[in-house]
């Protein structure tokens, strides 16, 4: 086991804003008074269950999706391709185990730690990492591994042999002692209302989401995207089909005691249901607005924590299914951002209904609106700065930038409901003069008179499958950019409609373009990526690509082609930047050139210098514990230098060596708007 080195003395800004992007995994400590979480934004959180607050927060660059307290609860353990340990109290990483596997867990005694990887479950010494045991699954595809509250159980699903099968394995012995075969689909009985008789029906099919084990190891509920069912570990019969459709099961859990199931929906409800009698005693149909990943029960069983992705962590009553507590965290997300003519202003749209303006010079909030769709697509500031323009899928409005004062709000015409017809993008010239429009399958790309109604040209066809979900102008409107479907970019000559350029990106789907005011460079960001790729258009080398993970790494890219390399196959320089924890969602340049924003699903605009891709300041909405949209802000840069709202101190804390001090030990020397502003005006490097 390697050792983590001495933290540094110099205070490091932790801002506390919960999780950033969705929560994967939830765990009670064995005293039931702290909650501990993991998610995709590369964060671990510690919860106070009874305030509610965040006791500390680290990152972890591995991004684990299992976690565990030991049974001391003084350690936590996080698995992921690789076992590491933490200090529960202080968040020191004390080592990893990187041959781990999905899911790790000490033995009661703590002198052992359990692991299940895709091909084995190992025994290791929990102190040397000396492995003591090892026995192979024989499973094809492990999807899912349960080890049970007391260690003496472990539940591997899988993909085997055209069957999902489940195997259950005595951790004391190392033997095997059950084996099922799930059906390929359930069936049920219903009684028909007319003539009272039973009739069977064929069901949903039996996939496979979620297992859990009862605490006497006689029940194994199985949930899947359609179902969940019970059945007797010992003769392998069903004894409860409690879900049967198109709602199905992502997380289930049986209490301490095992008389109560707990289970977490796709639809974002929790349900929980009495055994053996299989009753439903409630269900909370508004428990959390996506799906729900992890659920878990208090030691005393009093209490259901869960963990969504929509951001959140909640606790709920058992006895009657009302919140205990939702702990606090940014449960929305930025959408697209916009600067002002004069560079003064950025304005972004948040899924919380709220278009915020910021001040680009100082980094402070100076306004913000409330009443704005969820699912803004553009916006804009009029060219003299005073009026702020939208674009939902339902709506176009527009807003007094200087007052927040709706000025025009009208519905847009069309079947906004249709999800079969081809995607359409439109990109409108500079001059007004042209459009350019793309709505089929197959990339086509025409350009039209600006009301669409007149085709002037059609570019030349593509052979590929990739359709287009980007379009945008150079600023002088002699060419135009597409971002495509799959890894590419085409730059196409507006005046001769021949293709000018192709590029590759790390992108999935490249849907944010933005080109800088000089038309030398073009920002290539997708909807599913943490990544932005600034690629230098007139000398074809050394684009500087921006990598926003929770691991923060830049590469400096020498060739274009070699971007169809993973990250970590690039050669060149690597520096550490504060980046992206979720996907980009918007990308714009400064009217001079010097910053590049953007924005994504983890709520934060993030300014960086495009010369050098340095990252300058992070602007963000922070959680509020009161109704409504919150109120609360921070600006910071990579340095710790800070301006913030007054209600913002209690998401404030400083890191140095094991401590997490309040907001008020730094302040004096970090709460600065000058430094914050300094840094934000600063001329290219």
């Amino acid at each position: 086991m390697t050792t983590f080195p001495p933290n540094a003395q110099t205070p490091q800004l932790v801002v506390l804003s919960g999780h950033t992007a969705p929560v994967e995994a939830v765990a009670f400590s064995p005293d039931g008074q702290r909650i501990a979480s993991t998610g995709r934004d590369g964060r671990i959180i510690l919860w106070d269950v009874e305030t509610s607050t965040i006791h500390r927060q680290w990152a972890d660059s591995c991004g684990a999706k299992s976690i565990a307290f030991s049974p001391d609860g003084e350690t936590l353990i996080t698995a992921e391709d690789g076992v590491s340990y933490w200090n529960a109290d202080t968040g020191r990483w004390e080592g990893t185990f990187p041959n781990g596997g999905k899911v790790a867990a000490l033995s009661a005694d703590g002198e052992q730690l359990i692991s299940v990887g895709a091909e084995e479950i190992q025994w290791l010494d929990s102190r040397s990492g000396q492995l003591l045991r090892r026995v192979p699954h024989g499973l094809e595809r492990l999807e899912i591994a349960v080890i049970s509250e007391d260690r003496r159980t472990a539940v591997l699903g899988a993909w085997h042999q055209g069957r999902h099968l489940v195997r259950a394995w005595d951790l004391q012995s190392g033997d095997l002692t059950m084996q099922r075969r799930l059906p390929r689909r359930l069936w049920w009985k219903t009684r028909d209302q007319n003539t009272g008789r039973l009739r069977t029906r064929w069901g949903a099919q039996a996939d496979l989401e979620c297992l859990a084990l009862s605490p006497c190891g006689r029940r194994l509920a199985i949930g899947g995207r359609f179902t969940l069912w019970i059945c007797d570990t010992q003769t392998g019969r069903r004894t409860h089909l409690l879900i049967c459709g198109m709602e199905g099961c992502h997380s289930v859990v049986f209490s301490p005691d095992g008389k109560y199931l707990g289970a977490g929906l796709f639809s974002g409800k929790l349900v929980l249901w009495r055994l053996p009698s299989g009753e439903q005693v409630w269900c909370n149909s508004s428990a959390h607005r996506n799906w729900v990943s992890a659920v878990t029960f208090s030691p005393d069983g009093r209490l259901l924590a869960s963990a969504s992705h929509d951001k959140s962590v909640g606790l709920w009553e058992v006895s009657t299914g009302e919140p205990y507590r939702k702990l606090s965290a940014l449960q929305f997300e930025a959408v697209a951002l916009a600067y002002s003519p004069n560079g003064e202003r950025m304005a972004v749209a948040y899924t919380d209904e709220c278009l915020r303006i910021w001040n680009a010079r100082t980094g402070a909030l100076e306004r913000q609106m409330a009443g704005v769709p969820k699912d803004v697509r553009s916006v804009a500031f009029s060219r003299n700065g005073r009026m702020l323009s939208l674009s939902s899928k339902k709506v176009e409005a527009d807003w007094d930038a200087e007052s927040g004062k709706l000025l025009h709000m009208e519905a847009k015409d069309g079947d906004v409901g249709r999800t079969c017809a081809p995607p359409r993008t439109e990109a409108l010239s500079p001059n007004g003069r042209m459009a350019a429009v793309s709505q089929d399958w197959k990339g086509q790309i025409e350009l039209r008179t600006p009301d669409l109604q007149q085709i002037l040209k059609a570019l030349p066809e593509i052979d590929e499958e990739d359709f287009v979900v980007a379009l945008r102008f150079s600023p002088d409107g002699a060419m135009l950019a597409a971002g495509y479907s799959g890894s590419r970019v085409r730059l196409w000559d507006v005046e001769t409609g021949e293709l000018v350029q192709l590029m590759r990106s790390h992108a999935n789907s490249n849907s944010h373009l933005a080109f800088s005011p000089d038309g030398s460079l073009l920002a290539v960001g997708g909807d599913y990526d943490r990544h932005v790729v600034l690629c230098n258009l007139r000398t074809e080398t050394q684009p500087v690509r921006m990598v926003m993970i929770a691991n923060e790494w830049q590469y400096l890219i020498t060739h274009l082609d070699e971007f169809n390399v993973s990250p970590e196959e690039i050669p060149g320089e690597e520096v550490t930047l504060a980046g992206h924890t979720d996907h980009i969602r918007g990308i714009a340049f400064a009217p001079d050139g010097r910053i590049v924003a953007t924005v994504a699903a983890d709520a934060a605009l993030k300014l960086w210098d495009p010369a050098t891709g340095q990252l300058r300041a992070t602007l963000t909405p922070l959680p509020s514990h009161g109704e409504g949209p919150t109120e609360e802000w921070i600006a910071y840069t990579p340095e710790g230098y800070y301006v913030a709202s007054p209600g913002a101190d209690p998401c404030i804390r400083w890191q140095a060596g094991p401590e997490l001090l309040p907001a008020k030990a730094h302040a004096g020397v970090y709460c600065d708007p000058e430094q914050v502003a300094a840094r934000l005006n600063a001329q290219q490097s």
